[in-house]
């Protein structure tokens, strides 16, 4: 009588009742918020949006104001205080008590 023990891919074959360690990596997943503009630096670098819907990923977000980042991002030219504004971000899942600051932004577009 041979044992035969099941395997899972990327596991050492460490006998039975073990088990992986979970996920060890933060995956980037996209933030999305949308809301007016209460700040435009002059140059265009950094944005400030009071943020009134957020996707599932960026709930944390909701309600306040947000600093976004602008730097390669293609800024629209009718952004202007007031406006409301969609931006995007891609950042990890977790981001733990305290997210970036500025957020980075990866792209932003005026809503009509």
């Amino acid at each position: 009588m041979s044992l035969h023990q099941r395997t899972v891919p990327g596991n050492s074959n460490a006998g039975p009742g073990e088990h992986s360690t979970g996920r060890s990596h933060n995956p980037t997943v996209s933030y999305e918020v949308s809301g007016p503009v209460r700040w435009l630096d002059a140059p265009g670098a950094r944005l400030v949006v009071h943020v009134r819907e957020a996707n599932g990923h960026s709930g944390r977000y909701l309600d306040q104001d947000v600093t976004f980042d602008l730097a390669g991002v293609d800024v629209p030219t009718d952004l202007l205080p007031g406006v409301l504004v969609r931006v995007r971000a891609r950042m990890a899942r977790d981001l733990g008590a305290d997210g970036p600051d500025p957020v980075p932004a990866a792209a932003v577009e005026v809503v009509d």
